[in-house]
């Protein structure tokens, strides 16, 4: 039985985020990276909560896109989780 990978192993600062466009719509759409919404994660104040949707439009806002893709950014939330559970 293979051993699952650690979280922390998922978490790779050299990555760099991407634009690309929403073929369904034709916004640009940002591709973050788990950094990026560690990022964003860490700014908020403790024992404070916000939507995953405010955390997405802060990303694409800072990189110049229209929105944020919605699986990866959920994705990378359960990664980070998991990373900070281990």
């Amino acid at each position: 039985m293979k051993s699952k990978k650690p979280y922390q192993a998922k978490l790779k600062p050299e990555q760099e985020p991407r634009l690309t466009v929403d073929k369904r719509t034709g916004e640009s759409l940002l591709i973050p990276t788990p950094m990026m919404l560690a990022e964003e994660v860490r700014k908020i104040p403790k024992g404070k909560v916000r939507k995953i949707g405010v955390l997405r439009k802060k990303m694409a806002q800072a990189e110049g896109a229209e929105k944020t893709c919605p699986l990866v950014t959920g994705i990378f939330l359960s990664i980070l989780a998991g990373a900070a559970e281990e």
